[in-house]
């Protein structure tokens, strides 16, 4: 699941508090990243069999902090759990390592 809300939503807490809710997850989910808005303009979700796509950020509809989100990744036998997310743009490159220490290098256009 994947949530878009405003930076403003969020209030300032001091370094001893508990933070606040950014999505509502239910029993077995997880938060695997959080991206901003100006760090790209895409969303590049990567599984762990190894698959990826890249989805516009403004496809995503913005919602309330700490909404259920939306759904972004079909997990199946085929693509596997959701490992990474990343916000890209067409001119960036990224590096991605597997457990055993295989690296490669991906242009985002290619993807």
């Amino acid at each position: 699941m994947c949530i878009r809300f405003n930076e403003k939503d969020v209030r300032c807490t001091g370094r001893t508090s508990m933070g606040v809710r950014g999505i509502n997850l239910t029993d077995g989910d997880e938060v695997v990243a959080m991206q901003l808005t100006d760090q790209g303009e895409q969303l590049l979700i990567v599984s762990e069999k190894g698959l990826g796509k890249r989805t516009v950020m403004d496809e995503f509809t913005a919602q309330n902090r700490g909404g259920k989100g939306v759904k972004c990744y079909k997990i199946t036998d085929k693509t596997g759990y959701v490992v990474g997310v990343k916000a890209v743009n067409d001119e960036h490159e990224i590096m991605m390592i597997t457990n055993e220490g295989i690296i490669i290098q991906i242009r985002m256009e290619d993807v």
